[in-house]
């Protein structure tokens, strides 16, 4: 993780994942968010010990981190951001929210960045109002998801075009443009046939043919 200077408030953005495979759609994702909210940087953030996936199920923290390094090498605005390595299991989002926004990342203004059906499931996270009140939320339109309005009731937001507002907490923005659907799942099923897959960056699909990983 690059050093962010004090100097100026920079606006950060962070997007947590398994990311077993991270893939083209994480990739257009977080190109999305950089362009509509011109971030000046965006974090991946490799989940350590996601509180809703058994480990088993997961490929080990440093394969998943190696694929974002090797996802982002070459993008100017895109980093990783390995600090769930040194907090306790599990991984609540609201413990690493809290350890950036207080430490390393104190000062910026956080944008996290999430799915339509995270924010749908937003209320059964662990502290999700202090979530509200801590980092902005760029929210990616995924389809079947409707109710906006019922939504933004329950989160105690008022709607205004592209944006959500509400006293005390941070905004919600949500980010137009076409982010591909791409399944994980799918894919590691793919590599274990020894299919070739397109929708990985080129650089995580060599490594991971030299591995195998998926194919154990």
């Amino acid at each position: 993780m690059r050093a962010i200077g004090k100097a100026g408030k920079k606006r950060i953005g962070l997007l947590g994942g398994t990311f077993d495979p991270i893939h083209l759609g994480h990739l257009r994702l977080a190109r999305l968010a950089i362009e509509k909210q011109r971030l000046d940087r965006l974090y991946f953030v490799p989940a350590l010990s996601p509180p809703h996936k058994k480990m088993r199920e997961i490929s080990d923290f440093p394969a998943r981190a190696e694929m974002v390094r090797l996802a982002v090498a070459g993008e100017e605005k895109m980093d990783i951001c390995l600090v769930e390595e040194s907090l306790p299991p599990p991984s609540y989002t609201i413990k690493t929210l809290r350890h950036l926004a207080t430490g390393c990342l104190a000062g910026h203004e956080l944008f996290f960045v999430i799915g339509s059906d995270s924010l749908f499931d937003l209320p059964t996270w662990q502290d999700y109002e202090e979530i509200l009140a801590t980092v902005h939320l760029l929210v990616a339109a995924r389809e079947g998801y409707a109710n906006l309005d019922i939504m933004a009731r329950r989160l105690g937001y008022r709607i205004d075009g592209d944006r959500w507002h509400s006293p005390g907490k941070k905004n919600i923005f949500f980010l137009s443009g076409h982010v591909p659907t791409v399944s994980s799942s799918a894919l590691r099923a793919a590599l274990k046939r020894g299919e070739d897959c397109p929708l990985l960056p080129p650089a995580v699909a060599a490594w991971l043919r030299a591995r195998r990983l998926y194919e154990k």
